[in-house]
C-alpha cells in the first residue's frame, strides 16, 4: 500500500480527553500532535501512544494545524481535534480509500455528530454537519483566519458516510467559557476586516437566529438541551457584535443613536 495517512493533533491540557481521541486513531502510520505548552499529563499520554509530540508556541488555530501538517510524512492527512472521536464506519472508510492506488479525489468531507451537556444534537441545523478534513497533503492547508479555520483544497472532494463524534461542551459553564474566548476571537477579527456591528446584526439577528433554529428547522426536538444550546448560541451573536464595537470605541451614550442613523441613511 502505497498511501500513508497521518493524524494531525493540536493540543494543550487536553488530558481528560485525548486518550478517547488517541484510542480511536492508533491504526493510522503516524500520529502528529503540536502541544502549545500543555501543564498537565497531556504530552505524555500522547507518547504512551507512539504519537510524534512537536511544541509550538501557540500562535492560532490555522498557524498551528498547518505547522502540524509540515511535520506529517504520510501523503494523506487527517486533522482532528482532541475532542473527536473517529468512528469505526469512518476508519473502515479511511482504510479503503488508502488501498486505492488511484484515488479519485483530492479531499473528503466528513459528517460531524455533535455533543452538547452529554447529548447528540440532532436538530437545529446541528446534523449533519460536514467539514473537510481529510485530504492529500500537498493539496490542503487551514485558511489563515484567527477562528472558524477551515481548509483550503486545491481538486475534488467528496462527502463520506463515515462520522466524527465531536464531544464540545459537557457542561453549560463550559459552553459559556467557551463563547467568552471564540467571541473575543471574533470582535479581533471583524475589527480586521473593518465589520462594523449594526442595528440588525447586535439586536435583531441573535433573535431571527434563534427563531430560525429552534423553531423552523426543529430545535426543539432536542429537548431541554436543545432549548438552552440554542439560547446560548443566539447570545454568541449578540455578545460578538457588543465586543467588537468596544473595540471599535463604539460603546458611549450615543451608541444606539448612532446605529440607527446609520441605518437610516443607509436607505
Amino acid at each position: 500500500m502505497k498511501n500513508k495517512l497521518s493524524v494531525v493533533i493540536i493540543t494543550k491540557n487536553e488530558e481528560k480527553i485525548i486518550s478517547r481521541c488517541l484510542d480511536a486513531v492508533k491504526w493510522a502510520n503516524e500520529i502528529i500532535v503540536v502541544d502549545s505548552g500543555s501543564t498537565d499529563d497531556t504530552v505524555s499520554i500522547c507518547k504512551k501512544y507512539g504519537a510524534k509530540v512537536f511544541y509550538k508556541k501557540w500562535q492560532g488555530y490555522s498557524e498551528q494545524k498547518n505547522f502540524a501538517i509540515s511535520k506529517a510524512k504520510g501523503n494523506w492527512i487527517l486533522s482532528i481535534d482532541a475532542d473527536e472521536i473517529v468512528s469505526d464506519e469512518l476508519k473502515d472508510e479511511i482504510k479503503s480509500i488508502l488501498l486505492n492506488n488511484e484515488v479519485e479525489y483530492d479531499g473528503y468531507e466528513i459528517r460531524f455528530k455533535n455533543y452538547f451537556y452529554g447529548r447528540f444534537l440532532r436538530f437545529g441545523g446541528l446534523y449533519p454537519d460536514y467539514h473537510l478534513r481529510l485530504f492529500k497533503k500537498g493539496k490542503g492547508s487551514f485558511n489563515k483566519t484567527k477562528i472558524h479555520e477551515g481548509v483550503w483544497l486545491t481538486g475534488k472532494t467528496k462527502k463520506l458516510k463515515g462520522e466524527i463524534l465531536h464531544f464540545t461542551s459537557k457542561t453549560i459553564f463550559d459552553h459559556i467559557e467557551n463563547i467568552n474566548k471564540y467571541t473575543e476571537l471574533e470582535a479581533i477579527q471583524n475589527v480586521s476586516v473593518s465589520k462594523i456591528p449594526t442595528g440588525y446584526s447586535i439586536f435583531i439577528k441573535p433573535f431571527y437566529n434563534f427563531i430560525k433554529n429552534y423553531f423552523f428547522k426543529f430545535g426543539f426536538l432536542d429537548g431541554f438541551q436543545g432549548l438552552v444550546f440554542h439560547i446560548v448560541s443566539s447570545m454568541y451573536l449578540f455578545i460578538q457584535e457588543i465586543k467588537t464595537a468596544q473595540r471599535l470605541n463604539m460603546l458611549d451614550f450615543n451608541f444606539l443613536g448612532s446605529l440607527f442613523k446609520r441605518a437610516k441613511s443607509k436607505r
